[in-house]
């Protein structure tokens, strides 16, 4: 578990200094599929504190229909035109042929109440199309963590 504090017996903890569970976003079937245009493939909802710092995790299988194509992800705040949490460029290297995807940011929020939480996907090089796969036995989540 990225972030975690270990606590040996005896010792004290505060509440703040073990990382939490606040929400989960569940998708349990496939998303259409996307090329160049930006596509939310995620999404969560959050009570957040201001000025608390959050983990959000991605867990998702994602499908190219041909070889070498590149899946731009971007975690960003409310929706696919919001600002970017984290971004990476993930290669997928065989046709038809599902790869998992764990993908990793922090966000601190800026006052307190509900925030969205969203994770895009765009090709962002090659001529296929991508999907993000999901089933009822292999969900995609979007998890929010509180980190401090």
């Amino acid at each position: 578990m990225l972030g975690a504090v270990m606590v040996l017996a005896g010792e004290r903890a505060r509440a703040s200094d073990v990382r939490h569970e606040i929400a989960v976003g569940t998708a349990t079937t496939n998303s259409s599929t996307f090329t160049t245009t930006e596509t939310v493939l995620l999404s969560v909802s959050a009570d957040l504190i201001g000025g608390r710092t959050y983990a959000i995790e991605a867990w998702l299988e994602l499908l190219p229909s041909v070889s070498a194509d590149k899946c731009d992800l971007r975690i960003r705040e409310n929706n696919v035109t919001g600002a970017v949490v984290r971004s990476a460029r993930v290669s997928l290297d065989t046709a038809a042929s599902s790869e998992h995807v764990s993908f990793y940011g922090r966000y601190t929020a800026a006052e307190t109440g509900a925030k969205t939480l969203v994770l895009t996907g765009q090709r962002g090089a090659g001529s296929g199309n991508i999907q993000r796969i999901s089933g009822p036995t292999f969900p995609g989540y979007l998890i929010v963590n509180q980190v401090s």
